[in-house]
């Protein structure tokens, strides 16, 4: 192949440039950047095309030089840089070069199923600009544009439909004072069920929630619903600790509470700010939108975080009395107290809808590394220091705790971006789901009142326990069925064949809180 006419620029002065003809080379980005030193008395390090987008590889100078011979255009323009970020206006590559430049791909399932759907959409999102890395997890299922269950790397840009509307929703699992004795028959697991009232309300005045929302408040169309679960997969859960490894400052036979629930509506109003006129719109990072999308979501984070803590005072104040009693008036002094009583009762806070800044890729030197973004929709972040994750499975089947690991395997991380599967994931949609309804001929009790059952379509799964669910909402306990989902033992399964994780212990479930006919208000 003949040389090529290229033009070289200063990215930190576009105005100083100097053209060179590049010979055939098996190394061209390690060409180019030696020419720095003749060119313009510099050690580039990085090299940059016009708009932002940064060439890491050969293959990707390769790649840009392959499509100037395609389309018979000018030689290519690079500039380069001692280091110093790029130097003006980020801009997405054109609808052409992000359909040639669709990122890897890579789905972490060998036993449990993924529904072709679910696959194409995200292979959809690899082909987004700036995109690096696109995983999808055991718990890979289809979404409305996006699926959920994965993991999307991108450099430069942000997208906001990639973490979805519900903003911060995530699950805080926190000890309780309930013994494991109240659980183990079912006139106990019924009291305590019963006691779980009052959760679906608004919960005090405008006052106290912004007092307890401190600078995460959102105004009060959001605020009023903080402190409640909300719909479709969401619930507030007790279970019964069964076995976990020593180590992990837990011991078998507590029961603890897990809850899962997000920002409300409040990250729904984000999200349609910024999409409003583009699903798939980029935010370059820098841009004042994009400041203001990462300030707006990590308040969404925040508020949901402190949802969830509220909805577990609420139902400590159900179930443990005279421990809870609150005053009259909740003010910042008093909200700053039970937040603190609270973090002594939580074992860990962790978000699944979100985007965060990261080194990448994980398995390299730190020098070698670039800040990329991490979009997680319905995934887990698994970091290094994590002590575990729980990853629940459906009505009546075990929470699992899960520890990331990092070898050589997983390639510290970067096989499964540094994420783990949030649950089980749906393997019916909700209308299919609903169908179930003539299975048990219509009767909610079968779904609600739970015994320790085999499963009843094709083998995935079982109801492990003697259990009950508070839902007043028919068309949602078939939805949330057990059969609805997939086999949260096979998901982690996966997990553990990548070298992504290992189980570390099992949660039993006993009473879970969905929904009760309580009007807000």
């Amino acid at each position: 192949m003949p040389s090529i006419r290229i033009l070289l620029k200063l990215n930190s002065n576009q105005s100083v440039a100097a053209p060179h003809l590049l010979p055939q080379t098996i190394d061209p980005r390690a060409q180019i950047l030696s020419c720095a030193k003749s060119k313009f008395r510099i050690k580039a390090t990085r090299i940059f095309l016009p708009g932002g987008e940064e060439l890491l590889t050969p293959g990707a100078v390769q790649e840009v030089i392959r499509l100037c011979r395609e389309r018979n255009t000018v030689g290519p323009t690079f500039l380069l840089s001692a280091g110093e970020p790029y130097v003006g206006a980020l801009r997405p590559p054109s609808p052409a070069q992000a359909e040639n430049r669709a990122c890897e791909v890579h789905i972490i399932a060998g036993d449990s199923y993924i529904d072709p759907k679910a696959i194409a959409q995200l292979e959809a999102a690899a082909k987004l600009p700036g995109m690096v890395r696109a995983v999808g997890l055991p718990d890979l299922h289809p979404g409305g544009k996006f699926p959920i269950g994965a993991a999307f790397v991108s450099e430069r840009y942000i997208y906001p439909s990639l973490v979805g509307s519900d903003i911060g929703c995530g699950m805080t699992l926190y000890l309780t004072g309930l013994t494991r004795k109240k659980l183990e028959d079912q006139n106990g697991i019924r009291r305590v069920a019963e006691s779980l009232r009052g959760l679906e309300t608004v919960w005090r005045t405008t006052k106290e929630r912004f007092a307890w929302l401190g600078d995460c408040a959102a105004g009060d169309e959001w605020d009023k619903l903080v402190g409640t679960i909300g719909g479709g997969n969401h619930f507030a859960e007790f279970q019964i600790l069964e076995q976990v490894e020593e180590g992990h400052g837990l011991c078998s036979g507590v029961v603890v509470l897990l809850i899962h629930s997000g920002s409300r509506t409040f990250g729904k109003h984000i999200l349609e700010t910024f999409t409003k006129n583009d699903k798939s719109v980029a935010l370059a990072d820098g841009d004042h939108k994009t400041v203001e999308y990462l300030k707006q979501h990590a308040q969404a984070c925040d508020w949901a975080s402190k949802s969830r803590d509220l909805i577990a005072l609420r139902i400590f104040e159900c179930i443990e009395g005279s421990r809870w009693v609150l005053p009259s008036a909740i003010t910042p002094n008093v909200a700053k107290e039970l937040h603190a009583r609270l973090k002594v009762r939580r074992v860990l806070d962790i978000l699944h809808n979100s985007v965060t800044q990261t080194l990448w890729p994980p398995h390299t030197q730190t020098h070698h590394q670039k800040p990329v973004f991490i979009h997680r929709k319905g995934a887990a972040p698994a970091l290094q220091g994590t002590s575990f994750l729980p990853l629940p499975g459906s009505r009546g089947t075990p929470t699992l705790l899960i520890k990331p690991l990092f070898s050589e395997h997983n390639q510290n991380g970067f096989k499964n971006g540094l994420s783990l599967a949030h649950g089980a994931g749906r393997v019916m949609s909700r209308n299919e789901a609903r169908s179930l309804s003539r299975k048990y001929n219509n009767d909610v009790k079968v779904l609600t009142e739970m015994k320790p059952m085999e499963m009843r379509n094709g083998g995935k799964g079982k109801v492990v326990t003697s259990g009950y669910v508070v839902c007043d909402e028919k068309e949602l306990v078939w939805e949330e069925a057990v059969e609805a989902y997939k086999d949260v033992e096979v998901v982690a399964r996966d997990l553990e064949k990548c070298g992504a994780a290992r189980v570390i212990g099992k949660c039993i479930p006993k009473v879970t809180y969905k929904v009760r006919n309580e009007m807000l208000s």
